[in-house]
């Protein structure tokens, strides 16, 4: 039998009925009359307030008199039975399309070994090019997720040997390294698909695209380090050490050179320094310091490395370079830009928040999917999008798009629409916040601030929060409790909702392009987009293991 739902009212002192015998059954309760809050804690049950008021514990259903703030269904689950057979199907098509993407495996014998193309879309719009973002997104994804990366070492060799010869290939910002000292030329975001430079005009420097390689390349190390796969003769590198030397020495050389210098955002439009680029670029350096060894540890490139890490993490968190919108309590992508040509909302935050925090040790970094400020963007965008796309209606499910001002149709300009890369974005957050939640055993502690501050937990998870308590207040759902699972639940619907909205819209046999159209739904822009596959697929992975772990 389903259990009923279970309510969490607000009024903090005064009357208040907690269930009795069944904590699910609101019927079945008992009234306490408490002159304080002090009194509360002379009884014993499951509701735990700090002697100031300004604390909320829950561990299992609680009911008092006022607004409400929380419901839950009862009956919610984490398997939705009618969306698992798609899943598992459009999963299976991805994988297959990222790898049709890579040559030299795919169809396009013109694209070389190792090479990563955005998409075999040649005209209208011409994407047949690797981009540095896109290839290390993608790599990174194929060794994240493939059950067995063993079958598909020959193309993350491949890959390693591209990126070696880009970053030694003369372009348009300089000589490539190893001619010289300078590292500048490695902000170049785009190549020819037969490794040559792209010298046609373009948004450059794009400073994201070494940090986010250096992402891919250490997982690469990892892998090849844990499986002992021999590396063989066959490429300028013999060994997990001369990749990490010969590779991701030079990337990380830019980020120190390059971090607080102006670049093109990862929609290639407008210049400046960028939320994404910033979190990618403290991502690569933190990763990469466990990789040196002791005696290295004491080096001036290891001292300027940290260095580094700390200078990126105060630039971000610095209230004076404006990354935190002030009212609403969002992220803002380029803050240099905000309020005057955009609002600073961009899914590419969410993005940032993923890519960033992909193991547990990456916690310590700031912008994790449990920060207020990444929650508050998801709920901005939602907020903004609904409206903004017809497409949307009134489902649960929200189709998302980059930013709302966006004008790029896929093919020019027009109006913006829903991205594939977008919507999965938003169910990647939602499954790595559970994960989080679950995998590192965390209570949900909600500050109870105003509703614009704590719009994601007030408007989407619960509701009214606000009327809880004081400003600096906070709501705890404790690890494990009931309350604590139903929230769980909830999120996984959330998520869900996003992949359930991007059901209605795939291609026939599966094909993700790069948008949808925001009247009429069906897939426009580059066709095949990589990136929309692999988040797809991240997507798709991140509940997987929600699903066999908890």
């Amino acid at each position: 039998m389903a259990r009923p739902t279970m309510k969490l009212y607000n009024k903090l002192l005064g009357t208040l009925a907690v269930g009795i015998g069944s904590v699910w059954a609101l019927e079945n309760t008992t009234v306490y009359e408490f002159e304080s809050v002090k009194g509360l804690f002379e009884q014993d049950y499951r509701s735990v307030f700090s002697d100031n008021g300004s604390r909320v514990q829950l561990r299992d259903a609680v009911v008092m008199n006022g607004t409400v703030v929380y419901e839950a269904s009862g009956d919610a689950g984490w398997n939705n039975g009618l969306l698992e057979d798609w899943l598992q199907e459009q999963r299976n098509v991805s994988v297959e399309r990222v790898f049709d993407n890579i040559g030299p495996s795919g169809p396009h014998p013109s694209v070389l070994p190792g090479v990563v193309i955005a998409s075999p879309s040649q005209a209208h719009p011409d994407y047949f090019y690797q981009w540095i973002r896109d290839s290390a997104l993608t790599i990174n994804s194929i060794v994240s997720h493939s059950p067995g990366p063993a079958t598909h070492t020959h193309t993350l060799l491949q890959y390693l040997n591209v990126s070696f010869h880009l970053q030694r290939t003369n372009n348009t910002l300089g000589a490539g390294v190893g001619y010289t000292n300078d590292t500048a030329s490695l902000g170049d975001p785009k190549w020819n698909v037969d490794n040559t430079a792209y010298t046609q005009d373009w948004g450059r420097p794009q400073n994201d695209g070494p940090a986010l390689r250096t992402i891919a390349v250490l997982k690469i190390i990892d892998y090849l380090n844990e499986t002992g796969v021999d590396v063989g003769n066959e490429y300028p590198f013999q060994s997990t050490q001369e990749v990490f030397d010969n590779i991701v020495r030079w990337d990380l050389r830019f980020v120190m050179d390059h971090w607080n210098s102006s670049g093109f955002d990862l929609w290639e439009e407008v210049s400046g320094l960028h939320f994404f680029t910033l979190l990618a670029q403290l991502s690569a350096v933190d990763k990469s310091l466990r990789y040196f060894n002791d005696t290295e540890q004491s080096s001036a490139f290891v001292n300027e490395l940290r260095q580094t890490r700390q200078a990126i993490s105060d630039f971000l968190l610095d209230p004076a370079n404006g990354f935190i919108h002030p009212e609403y309590h969002y992220v803002i992508e380029t803050p240099t830009i905000a309020n005057t040509l955009r609002s600073g909302l961009d899914i590419s935050t969410l993005l940032a928040a993923n890519i960033a925090h992909d193991t547990p040790a990456a916690s310590r970094l700031p912008f994790n999917v449990n920060d207020r400020a990444i929650l508050n963007t998801l709920h901005n965008l939602m907020f903004r999008m609904r409206s903004l796309y017809p497409i949307n209606g009134n489902t649960t499910g929200i189709a998302l798009g980059r930013y709302p001002e966006d004008v790029y149709d896929g093919y020019g300009l027009g109006e913006g629409n829903p991205w594939v890369l977008a919507t999965c974005a938003a169910s990647t957050t939602l499954y790595k916040l559970i994960h989080w939640h679950i995998s590192e055993q965390q209570d949900v502690v909600v500050p109870m601030h105003n509703e614009t501050s704590n719009a994601f937990w007030d408007q989407l998870i619960f509701s009214n929060l606000a009327t809880l308590g004081s400003d600096d207040g906070y709501l705890i759902v404790e690890y494990n409790s009931p309350a604590f699972n139903q929230t769980m639940q909830k999120i996984f619907q959330l998520a869900d909702s996003f992949l359930v909205k991007l059901k209605a819209h795939v291609g026939a046999d599966g094909e993700l392009s790069e948008q949808f159209n925001k009247y009429t739904g069906f897939m426009q822009g580059a066709l095949h987009l990589t990136w929309s596959y692999t988040s797809f697929w991240d997507a798709h992975q991140l509940r997987q293991e929600i699903l066999d772990t908890f």
